[in-house]
């Protein structure tokens, strides 16, 4: 089967300088993040914590973890990224490393009142600032691309006075392919495309509506979606078939869409869940 390219076009090369995060969002994701990672960290020592205790644990050997993409499950079945309230399915993943039902059902009930505290804090300090987060000692964050001759850093910068982003580089870094940049700025054109269209914007200033909606907002949503992603730190999110394979469903089958995708890895640009 020869190669078929997706359906989405190639967008041109660019760069983009720092753009600004709308309303903070920038911040919210970075602390967003770091509290889901210490969740994940408060659930696995919880964990160890009820094995160490366990007598019908104890002879098991090893230090004892969370099943693979147990936080992933815990998540979908919250739909947020901080999950605040334990899910049966939680207490059958905690079940699977050795413990009582009663054991593990007392391991997520403290890992949801854990999230649950820090969540509080979280909102208390402005919707910033937990854990440490940069956002506590800094009035906004921007988002810097900067592309390389083999990649792409996505990094959040302080940003003095409203000035022009380019302070000093806040939590971790990001990476990205060219061809998953350019990718991203033709989906994230044509869902602001849409949304101009479906707002009763004249076609004749829809491309502008978008041009504006994309210096505006696609920096801070790439960086969202990158690190949401990392912040996830889960296994096997992209496993797809190849786009041989989705060009011949499309061509000899009519299939025009896709389930358990992402903008990173689907193929039908315009839908897909």
């Amino acid at each position: 089967i020869r190669p078929v390219a997706p359906t989405w076009p190639p967008a041109e090369p660019r760069s983009a300088a720092p753009g600004p995060a709308r309303k903070n969002d920038t911040s919210t994701v970075v602390d967003t993040a770091a509290l889901a990672s210490r969740v994940r960290s408060k659930l696995t020592s919880l964990l160890q914590e009820a094995h160490a205790a366990s007598a019908a644990s104890a002879n098991a050997g090893g230090v004892p973890a969370p099943p693979l993409l147990a936080f992933e499950r815990w998540q979908m079945a919250a739909g947020c990224a901080v999950p605040k309230v334990a899910d049966v399915g939680l207490v059958m993943d905690l079940v699977r490393t050795g413990l009582p039902r009663a054991r593990a059902e007392a391991v997520a009930e403290a890992a949801a009142a854990f999230a649950c505290q820090e969540s509080k804090k979280l909102k208390g300090k402005g919707g910033g600032g937990g854990g440490g987060s940069s956002s506590n000692k800094h009035n906004q964050l921007a988002v810097r691309i900067t592309e390389h001759r083999h990649s792409v850093d996505v990094q959040a910068v302080t940003v003095a006075g409203g000035g022009g982003g380019s302070g000093r580089a806040v939590g971790r870094l990001l990476k990205c392919s060219h061809a998953h940049l350019a990718k991203l700025r033709t989906l994230h054109r044509r869902a602001a495309e849409a949304t101009a269209r479906a707002a009763g914007t004249a076609e004749a200033a829809v491309e502008e509506a978008a041009v504006e909606a994309a210096t505006a907002s696609f920096p801070a949503d790439l960086f969202a979606l990158l690190l949401r992603y990392r912040a996830e730190a889960g296994h096997g999110f992209h496993a797809a078939l190849p786009s041989p394979a989705f060009a011949c469903l499309r061509d000899q089958f009519g299939v025009s869409g896709e389930c358990f995708a992402s903008p990173l890895n689907c193929f039908f640009g315009s839908s897909y869940c």
